[in-house]
């Protein structure tokens, strides 16, 4: 895909200004884009000033606790407090590819694939990993079951690549694109009984969508494309930054941004703020960011998607006649969702067997598990650890000999702990109280001696400090907003 370019920040939201591309960044803040290598007129000060002299692209920003000599409300009480609907509207891991065919099957690989995605992330980000990871050569039929209806209607029913981009990230145009196929698949059920299953195959060329909802999710899915009349922009900003710069979660949005370079800390809050993906200096009213994810292989490959609105113990009944050769389930199998017992039970019938293709797996993902199998003496000797740990140290702390009570990294330190915390005895106990040595066996399944498509521990610092370019990834690691005791079974 050919690298964006940048318009001049010199340009006003009424479109007045300098209409040229912008070639040079600001020395100061690598932020503000403009025509000219030159010295910066006057005109250019409205869009620095936003970058340059904003306090958070200081070296010298701390969060709001440390400059008030406090202790963060995080630590003092809960971390987990909601702001507006308790959704998870994303997961909390980055994206993995499922097939790897690399190691898995191969990219010489000629069979169909079935992929089934029967978590609870809320996303496609594993989805589209998948599909932009698959080799230009592969033209094979997909069969995926996936949840959000919407973007992939939008995704499969446009043809110019870079409307079809945008459309995705702000969701623009969806009255035009999908409201008219949504609703006149509500005509033809309007008669039919309430809470029923309904399907609606729709096709474009080769690819096709297939969607069962009850019928009220039909209808409620009409409402997505309504702006009720008294829903002012103002009124839409507010409830937006009510939760991205909620008051209430200051000391949590600050100990984040410090952990981020000073550029990034600007561009994160203005994100925060007004909500719209685009340069840093490109008003806000014009969409012209490709997403990278996004690309041309829709209009090669041959695609069936089908989305059924189903709890996850309900899929085999629902599937009763197809098998997959990848069944990513997210996190529904840590405890406080289905547990993994109940997981291996619900999927191990659509899991395709061996002989049809031995590198089938079942992909599962455990958040808390880790957190949750710690004793309390083990917790209590993490803490300590914290203070202590000369590894951490040597990130966060290489000069100096004297740190302040309140330094901001102090808390990163304790945050950063299981980055280089060897968990292993917690993970063995907890497969021991499981029985996931045994339990798996029972309904055909095992669990996998080596890891083919995502690392057992993918959060976990590869290089040690003394090695070249240890600092960079531990930086890069820390802005991830994991908790480095994820880990990963096949």
């Amino acid at each position: 895909m050919e690298a964006p370019r940048f318009v001049c920040g010199n340009l006003e939201y009424d479109t007045s200004g300098c209409k040229r591309e912008g070639r040079f960044a600001c020395k100061g803040c690598r932020l503000v884009n403009v025509r000219s290598a030159m010295k910066m007129p006057k005109a250019y000060w409205p869009q620095l000033k936003l970058a340059c002299m904003s306090p958070l692209g200081q070296g010298t920003w701390q969060p709001a606790w440390a400059l008030e000599s406090r202790l963060p409300s995080f630590v003092q009480g809960p971390l987990n407090q909601f702001i507006g609907p308790n959704k998870h509207l994303w997961g909390n891991t980055p994206a993995i590819d499922v097939l790897q065919l690399d190691s898995n099957e191969g990219r010489d690989y000629d069979h169909d694939l079935r992929l089934l995605f029967a978590g609870i992330s809320g996303d496609l980000r594993n989805f589209i990993e998948t599909i932009a990871q698959l080799p230009k050569s592969y033209d094979r039929s997909l069969d995926v079951v996936a949840r959000n209806v919407i973007m992939l209607l939008l995704l499969l029913s446009m043809d110019e690549d870079d409307a079809t981009i945008d459309c995705i990230i702000r969701f623009c145009c969806l009255g035009a694109r999908v409201r008219p196929l949504i609703q006149g698949f509500c005509e033809t059920i309007k008669d039919a009984t309430r809470g029923s299953p309904h399907t609606q195959d729709v096709a474009f060329g080769k690819r096709s969508l297939k969607v069962t909802l009850s019928k009220q999710s039909w209808y409620r899915l009409l409402t997505y494309f309504h702006v009720p009349t008294k829903l002012t922009v103002e009124h839409a900003r507010s409830i937006r930054t009510a939760n991205t710069l909620a008051e209430s979660r200051r000391d949590v949005r600050d100990n984040y941004m410090s952990c981020l370079p000073p550029s990034h800390r600007i561009t994160s809050y203005k994100f925060r703020k007004i909500g719209v993906l685009l340069p840093f200096d490109f008003p806000r009213h014009e969409f012209r960011v490709p997403n990278p994810l996004s690309s041309v292989v829709f209009q090669t490959w041959i695609l069936s998607l089908t989305l059924p609105q189903l709890d996850a113990m309900k899929l085999p009944n629902h599937f009763y006649d197809k098998s997959f050769d990848r069944i990513e389930v997210s996190n529904i199998a840590d405890q406080e969702f289905l547990g993994i017992h109940m997981t291996l039970y619900a999927m191990a019938p659509l899991l395709r067997n061996t002989v049809e293709n031995p590198h089938a797996t079942l992909i599962t993902l455990f958040l808390n598990a880790i957190q949750e199998s710690l004793t309390h003496k083990e917790h209590s000797r993490e803490m300590l650890k914290a203070h202590t740990n000369k590894y951490l140290s040597q990130y966060l702390f290489r000069k100096e000999k004297r740190i302040a009570v309140n330094d901001p990294r102090l808390i990163q330190l304790a945050m950063a702990l299981p980055m280089v915390e060897n968990h292993e005895h917690v993970f063995q106990r907890f497969l021991a109280n499981h029985k996931l040595h045994d339990v798996p066996k029972l309904i055909g399944m095992a669990m996998k001696e080596s890891h083919t498509i995502v690392e057992k521990w993918p959060f976990r610092l590869k290089l040690r400090p003394d090695q070249a370019g240890a600092q960079a990834e531990f930086d890069r690691c820390i802005t991830r907003g994991v908790t480095w005791r994820e880990f990963y079974l096949e």
